[in-house]
Protein backbone atom coordinates (compact mmCIF):
# COMPACT_ATOMS: atom_id res chain seq x y z
CA UNK A 1 0.00 0.00 0.00
CA UNK A 2 1.27 3.45 -0.96
CA UNK A 3 -0.31 6.70 0.21
CA UNK A 4 -0.24 10.07 -1.55
CA UNK A 5 0.40 12.85 0.94
CA UNK A 6 1.76 16.37 1.32
CA UNK A 7 4.99 17.06 3.18
CA UNK A 8 5.68 20.12 5.35
CA UNK A 9 6.64 22.13 2.26
CA UNK A 10 3.28 21.37 0.60
CA UNK A 11 4.80 19.07 -2.03
CA UNK A 12 3.05 15.83 -3.06
CA UNK A 13 4.91 12.69 -2.15
CA UNK A 14 4.31 8.96 -1.80
CA UNK A 15 4.61 7.17 1.56
CA UNK A 16 4.90 3.43 1.88
CA UNK A 17 2.60 1.89 4.51
CA UNK A 18 5.59 0.19 6.14
CA UNK A 19 6.99 3.63 6.98
CA UNK A 20 3.92 4.69 8.96
CA UNK A 21 3.98 4.67 12.76
CA UNK A 22 1.90 1.87 14.21
CA UNK A 23 1.01 3.95 17.27
CA UNK A 24 -1.12 7.04 16.66
CA UNK A 25 -1.46 9.56 19.50
CA UNK A 26 -4.74 11.44 19.56
CA UNK A 27 -4.50 14.11 22.25
CA UNK A 28 -7.72 16.07 21.94
CA UNK A 29 -11.31 14.81 22.48
CA UNK A 30 -12.28 15.87 18.95
CA UNK A 31 -9.46 13.80 17.39
CA UNK A 32 -10.45 10.77 19.43
CA UNK A 33 -14.13 11.17 18.54
CA UNK A 34 -13.45 11.45 14.79
CA UNK A 35 -11.31 8.31 14.92
CA UNK A 36 -13.91 6.33 16.91
CA UNK A 37 -11.64 6.02 19.96
CA UNK A 38 -14.26 6.24 22.68
CA UNK A 39 -13.56 5.82 26.39
CA UNK A 40 -15.41 3.59 28.78
CA UNK A 41 -18.32 5.03 30.82
CA UNK A 42 -16.59 3.87 34.02
CA UNK A 43 -13.49 5.91 33.16
CA UNK A 44 -15.64 9.00 32.57
CA UNK A 45 -17.39 8.46 35.90
CA UNK A 46 -14.03 8.15 37.69
CA UNK A 47 -12.75 11.41 36.18
CA UNK A 48 -15.98 13.20 37.12
CA UNK A 49 -15.78 11.93 40.71
CA UNK A 50 -12.13 13.02 40.95
CA UNK A 51 -12.94 16.52 39.73
CA UNK A 52 -15.86 16.75 42.16
CA UNK A 53 -13.56 15.83 45.07
CA UNK A 54 -10.95 18.36 43.95
CA UNK A 55 -13.58 21.09 43.73
CA UNK A 56 -14.86 20.16 47.18
CA UNK A 57 -11.33 20.35 48.61
CA UNK A 58 -10.77 23.78 47.05
CA UNK A 59 -13.83 25.09 48.88
CA UNK A 60 -12.96 23.45 52.19
CA UNK A 61 -12.28 26.12 54.79
CA UNK A 62 -9.30 24.28 56.35
CA UNK A 63 -7.51 23.48 53.12
CA UNK A 64 -3.78 23.86 53.63
CA UNK A 65 -3.99 23.70 57.43
CA UNK A 66 -4.21 19.97 58.10
CA UNK A 67 -0.98 18.70 56.54
CA UNK A 68 1.43 19.88 59.23
CA UNK A 69 3.36 17.25 61.17
CA UNK A 70 2.25 18.45 64.57
CA UNK A 71 -0.65 18.13 66.97
CA UNK A 72 -2.67 21.27 66.43
CA UNK A 73 -4.31 23.04 69.34
CA UNK A 74 -7.77 24.47 68.81
CA UNK A 75 -6.66 28.08 69.19
CA UNK A 76 -3.83 27.58 66.67
CA UNK A 77 -6.23 26.19 64.09
CA UNK A 78 -8.72 28.99 64.74
CA UNK A 79 -6.09 31.73 64.35
CA UNK A 80 -4.55 30.16 61.24
CA UNK A 81 -7.95 29.60 59.59
CA UNK A 82 -9.14 33.14 60.37
CA UNK A 83 -5.97 34.82 59.15
CA UNK A 84 -5.38 32.44 56.24
CA UNK A 85 -8.84 33.14 54.84
CA UNK A 86 -7.76 36.70 54.11
CA UNK A 87 -5.98 37.73 50.93
CA UNK A 88 -2.51 39.05 51.82
CA UNK A 89 -3.10 39.10 55.61
CA UNK A 90 -1.39 41.77 57.71
CA UNK A 91 -1.65 40.81 61.39
CA UNK A 92 0.18 40.74 64.71
CA UNK A 93 0.36 37.32 66.42
CA UNK A 94 0.82 38.02 70.13
CA UNK A 95 0.18 34.69 71.87
CA UNK A 96 2.05 34.15 75.11
CA UNK A 97 5.29 32.19 75.21
CA UNK A 98 4.79 28.51 74.46
CA UNK A 99 1.37 28.80 72.79
CA UNK A 100 2.73 28.20 69.29
CA UNK A 101 3.18 31.44 67.36
CA UNK A 102 5.71 29.72 65.10
CA UNK A 103 3.20 26.96 64.32
CA UNK A 104 0.49 29.53 63.57
CA UNK A 105 2.82 31.46 61.27
CA UNK A 106 3.89 28.26 59.52
CA UNK A 107 0.26 27.25 58.98
CA UNK A 108 -0.59 30.65 57.53
CA UNK A 109 2.44 30.68 55.21
CA UNK A 110 1.80 27.08 54.12
CA UNK A 111 -1.84 27.83 53.33
CA UNK A 112 -1.00 30.99 51.39
CA UNK A 113 1.51 29.05 49.29
CA UNK A 114 -0.83 26.11 48.72
CA UNK A 115 -3.67 28.37 47.63
CA UNK A 116 -1.23 30.22 45.35
CA UNK A 117 -1.90 33.51 47.09
CA UNK A 118 1.83 33.84 47.74
CA UNK A 119 4.93 32.66 45.94
CA UNK A 120 7.79 34.60 47.55
CA UNK A 121 8.09 34.64 51.36
CA UNK A 122 10.74 36.30 53.53
CA UNK A 123 11.16 35.36 57.21
CA UNK A 124 13.28 37.62 59.44
CA UNK A 125 14.22 36.34 62.90
CA UNK A 126 16.86 36.98 65.58
CA UNK A 127 20.08 35.23 64.65
CA UNK A 128 19.75 32.76 67.52
CA UNK A 129 16.42 31.49 66.14
CA UNK A 130 17.27 31.09 62.45
CA UNK A 131 18.17 27.40 62.59
CA UNK A 132 15.13 26.64 64.77
CA UNK A 133 12.86 28.27 62.18
CA UNK A 134 14.66 26.50 59.33
CA UNK A 135 14.13 23.09 60.94
CA UNK A 136 10.53 23.81 61.95
CA UNK A 137 9.54 24.90 58.45
CA UNK A 138 11.14 21.84 56.87
CA UNK A 139 10.15 19.20 59.41
CA UNK A 140 6.60 20.32 60.19
CA UNK A 141 5.45 22.00 56.97
CA UNK A 142 7.75 20.56 54.26
CA UNK A 143 8.83 24.08 53.29
CA UNK A 144 12.44 24.34 52.15
CA UNK A 145 13.65 27.84 53.03
CA UNK A 146 17.05 29.12 51.98
CA UNK A 147 19.04 30.36 54.98
CA UNK A 148 20.80 33.52 53.81
CA UNK A 149 23.09 34.65 56.62
CA UNK A 150 26.49 36.35 56.71
CA UNK A 151 28.38 33.10 56.06
CA UNK A 152 26.19 32.23 53.04
CA UNK A 153 26.44 35.71 51.51
CA UNK A 154 30.16 36.17 52.10
CA UNK A 155 31.37 34.90 48.71
CA UNK A 156 28.19 35.30 46.63
CA UNK A 157 26.16 38.05 45.01
CA UNK A 158 23.46 39.00 47.58
CA UNK A 159 21.19 40.41 44.90
CA UNK A 160 21.13 37.10 43.02
CA UNK A 161 20.68 35.04 46.18
CA UNK A 162 17.60 36.99 47.30
CA UNK A 163 16.04 37.26 43.83
CA UNK A 164 16.51 33.57 42.90
CA UNK A 165 15.24 32.09 46.18
CA UNK A 166 11.43 32.19 46.53
CA UNK A 167 11.53 31.17 50.23
CA UNK A 168 14.16 33.02 52.25
CA UNK A 169 15.06 32.96 55.95
CA UNK A 170 17.51 35.56 57.28
CA UNK A 171 18.65 37.00 60.61
CA UNK A 172 17.22 40.49 60.93
CA UNK A 173 20.38 41.93 62.49
CA UNK A 174 22.13 41.24 59.17
CA UNK A 175 20.42 44.34 57.74
CA UNK A 176 20.89 46.61 60.75
CA UNK A 177 23.82 48.58 59.33
CA UNK A 178 24.14 47.42 55.72
CA UNK A 179 22.27 49.73 53.30
CA UNK A 180 23.46 47.78 50.25
CA UNK A 181 22.01 44.53 51.61
CA UNK A 182 18.79 46.31 52.55
CA UNK A 183 18.45 47.52 48.97
CA UNK A 184 18.90 43.96 47.65
CA UNK A 185 15.93 42.82 49.72
CA UNK A 186 13.77 45.83 48.87
CA UNK A 187 14.20 45.21 45.14
CA UNK A 188 12.47 41.83 45.43
CA UNK A 189 8.66 41.75 45.30
CA UNK A 190 7.78 39.70 48.39
CA UNK A 191 4.26 38.38 48.72
CA UNK A 192 4.62 37.91 52.48
CA UNK A 193 7.11 39.00 55.14
CA UNK A 194 7.25 37.35 58.58
CA UNK A 195 9.16 39.01 61.44
CA UNK A 196 9.70 37.09 64.66
CA UNK A 197 10.38 38.80 68.03
CA UNK A 198 8.99 42.00 66.54
CA UNK A 199 9.10 43.80 69.92
CA UNK A 200 12.85 44.32 69.38
CA UNK A 201 12.16 46.62 66.42
CA UNK A 202 12.16 50.26 67.48
CA UNK A 203 12.78 53.54 65.72
CA UNK A 204 9.95 53.14 63.21
CA UNK A 205 8.94 56.80 63.40
CA UNK A 206 10.96 59.97 63.51
CA UNK A 207 13.78 59.77 64.21
CA UNK A 208 13.99 56.44 62.42
CA UNK A 209 16.83 54.02 62.97
CA UNK A 210 18.48 52.22 60.06
CA UNK A 211 16.67 48.98 60.91
CA UNK A 212 13.41 50.84 61.50
CA UNK A 213 13.65 52.49 58.10
CA UNK A 214 14.33 49.10 56.49
CA UNK A 215 11.31 47.44 58.13
CA UNK A 216 9.11 50.45 57.41
CA UNK A 217 10.00 50.45 53.70
CA UNK A 218 9.72 46.67 53.48
CA UNK A 219 6.20 46.74 54.92
CA UNK A 220 5.19 49.31 52.29
CA UNK A 221 6.28 47.09 49.41
CA UNK A 222 4.88 43.74 50.56
CA UNK A 223 1.27 42.63 50.51
CA UNK A 224 1.25 40.22 53.46
CA UNK A 225 2.89 41.00 56.81
CA UNK A 226 3.06 38.85 59.95
CA UNK A 227 4.61 40.19 63.16
CA UNK A 228 5.23 37.72 65.99
CA UNK A 229 5.81 38.75 69.60
CA UNK A 230 4.85 37.41 73.01
CA UNK A 231 5.45 40.80 74.66
CA UNK A 232 4.18 43.53 72.32
CA UNK A 233 4.32 46.19 75.06
CA UNK A 234 7.79 45.31 76.34
CA UNK A 235 9.34 48.52 74.99
CA UNK A 236 6.29 50.59 75.94
CA UNK A 237 2.93 51.44 74.40
CA UNK A 238 4.46 54.10 72.15
CA UNK A 239 6.64 51.60 70.27
CA UNK A 240 3.80 49.08 70.26
CA UNK A 241 1.55 51.49 68.37
CA UNK A 242 4.47 52.30 66.06
CA UNK A 243 4.56 48.65 65.01
CA UNK A 244 0.78 48.53 64.59
CA UNK A 245 1.02 51.37 62.09
CA UNK A 246 3.01 49.08 59.80
CA UNK A 247 -0.22 47.25 58.95
CA UNK A 248 -1.75 50.44 57.55
CA UNK A 249 0.87 50.84 54.82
Amino acid sequence: MVYAAENEQGELCQVNEAELDAHIELNTPVERLLNSQLGKPADFGLRQTTLDHNASADGFGLRGLLGARTTLLSHQLYVAATVGARFAPRVLLADEVGLGKTIEAGLIVSQQLLRQRAQRVLILTPETLTHQWLIEMQRRFHLSFSLLNAARLEDTDPSEEFSESPLVLSPINLFESDPALQECVRQVEWDMVVIDEAHHITGLNHPRSSLGEFVHTLSQHTRGLLLLTATPEQAGLFFHFERLQLFLM
